[in-house]
């Protein structure tokens, strides 16, 4: 069996719920931690099901991405649940030694799963401090964020002094703006890409340029 078969037949296993197949098909490290797992089950996620979308193997290792669909019929990331179904995306990296899975690494992007179940705004903030490079500009910022309402302050590299900044956030979309001086105004249009980094686009007066906020 090939090692792409491996996993197609460990997913198979795990859809169809039969939890010792999935265990099996784990090295001697993994099974006793996937051992603990319910069958279908994720944390916060009931009745979840696989669907592989591509998988190739790469060297010695099997990338695959998948769509995944499941109930929120617990707690996720802290939240109650809200009894939704939901479908997400993600990929995946496995080894497979001796016909048994050595490594699993797997990527989900919990914001955008917590979007989907409307949870967004409670999770993802931009409350802090952050800073971004654009236009040959460093500004940091200390933002608040309160509901919808963003208000904070920011400074830059190229005179040192404080001004005011207001805003909108409603996750993914944030809006950001600041008057630098009488003349020229600073505005930022982005969208979250995780809850520690906003990619968009910084504005100064007709000047603009891809930036990326950081959280710090």
């Amino acid at each position: 069996m090939s090692d792409v078969d491996v996993v197609k037949k460990t997913v198979e296993a795990f859809n169809a719920g039969q939890m010792n197949a999935v265990v099996e098909n784990f090295g001697p490290h993994l099974a006793p931690h996937v051992r603990k797992g319910s069958a279908k089950q994720l944390p916060g996620f009931s009745d979840v099901n696989y669907t592989i979308t591509n998988i190739d193997e790469v060297g010695n290792e099997v990338h695959f991405t998948f769509t995944a669909t499941g109930t929120n019929s617990g707690k996720f990331l802290g939240l109650a649940a809200t009894q939704k179904k939901v479908q997400w995306e993600g990929r995946a990296v496995a080894t497979v030694v001796n016909g048994k899975i050595d490594t699993l690494h797997v990527i989900e992007d919990d914001l955008s799963k917590a979007a989907k179940l409307g949870l967004g705004n409670q999770i993802s903030t931009v409350t802090g401090d952050w800073t971004t490079t654009a236009l040959g500009i460093t500004v940091n910022l200390h933002l608040t964020q309160t509901g919808q309402s963003v208000k904070g302050t920011a400074k830059t590299n190229l005179s040192g002094q404080t001004f005011n900044v207001t805003g909108s956030a409603k996750y993914p979309k944030v809006h950001l703006a600041a008057q630098l001086d009488p003349v020229h105004q600073i505005t930022f249009d982005g969208t979250f890409e995780n809850a520690k980094s906003i990619k968009g686009t910084f504005r100064i007066g007709s000047d603009s340029g891809a930036a990326t906020l950081r959280h710090t």
